[in-house]
């Protein structure tokens, strides 16, 4: 029994990737047990003879449903608020997107000579794009975090100019902005 209990909680963290909606769940998940299993039991002790209150019998079944039936209302009632369209920003749904995502542009590898720049008919219009694109953005802060990101990132990219997976969740978690910087 003590056991059931983690396992709602890790069940509903994975459903949802927020540790304060997982919490939510296990409390409903708990409290809908509590209260089925009340039921039963005053029946039981009634006299109505329809579920017995057995630990291992039909009693603990319907129990563990009263609880998913109170999990299901917070997951509902949590959706009606919108909170599933909010992404995570913690740092451990960071360092898993990390994991899981591709990187953007394979990095370039370091014994090679850079791109060649564009003929200069187009280095006008690439110059104009640009100032317009650094125009519209806010002027970036330096922070220790950044820093070491990018160094992780420079320092674990393999031979063949692609970053380690394991690498990209490290600098994830350790670049607090990298989240916000890339929409």
């Amino acid at each position: 029994m003590w056991l059931i209990v983690p396992l709602v909680f890790l069940l509903s963290w994975k459903t949802c990737h927020r540790f304060g909606q997982a919490v939510n769940e296990t409390a409903a998940w708990i409290i809908g047990y509590l209260l089925t299993a009340g039921v039963i039991w005053v029946t039981d002790v009634g006299g109505v003879d329809i579920i017995s209150a057995n630990p291992i019998g039909t009693g603990a079944a319907v129990a563990y449903s009263g609880g998913f039936a109170g999990m299901i209302v917070s997951r509902y009632r949590w959706k009606r608020r919108g909170g599933h369209l909010q992404p995570a920003d913690d740092r451990l749904s960071r360092a898993i997107r990390a994991m899981r995502t591709k990187p953007a542009a394979s990095a370039r590898p370091a014994n090679t000579s850079p791109a060649v720049p564009p003929p200069s008919a187009d280095r006008s219009s690439t110059r104009a794009r640009t100032q317009r694109a650094t125009q519209s953005r806010p002027p970036a802060e330096p922070s220790l975090g950044r820093a070491l990101g990018t160094a992780i990132r420079a320092a674990g990219t393999r031979p063949d100019g692609k970053p380690n997976r394991w690498v990209r969740a490290l600098s994830a978690m350790l670049d607090a902005d990298s989240n916000r910087n890339r929409r």
